[in-house]
């Protein structure tokens, strides 16, 4: 003999878990998983370097140091622009009409 209070429990209990979709759980799961956990710390040992390597670094970093090295190269290939200018050149043409 089955109990009628049973049987209205076991159907609420079905209804209740196939009401939630199967996402639902899977998102609940993910977020439980995905809890923010700190980063491992980065090396901490200070690199020793000597003046001359801290300058040559500096050197090579420094944003004014490189547009100056870029205005220098300009200046080079306008100064072979005007030589260009200089030497003798030649054009041809050639025309058609009807």
């Amino acid at each position: 003999v089955i109990n009628t209070y049973d049987v209205h429990t076991t159907w609420r209990l079905t209804l209740v878990t196939r009401s939630v979709p199967i996402g639902a759980y899977l998102a609940l799961i993910l977020a439980l998983l995905t809890v923010p956990r700190p980063a491992p710390a980065q090396d901490a040992t200070p690199l020793a370097l000597t003046l001359e390597q801290a300058l040559d670094i500096a050197h090579r970093n420094n944003p004014n140091l490189q547009a100056t090295r870029n205005d220098e190269t300009l200046a080079d290939w306008e100064v072979r622009s005007a030589y260009g200018a200089l030497l003798p050149s030649a054009t041809t043409s050639a025309g058609l009409s009807w």
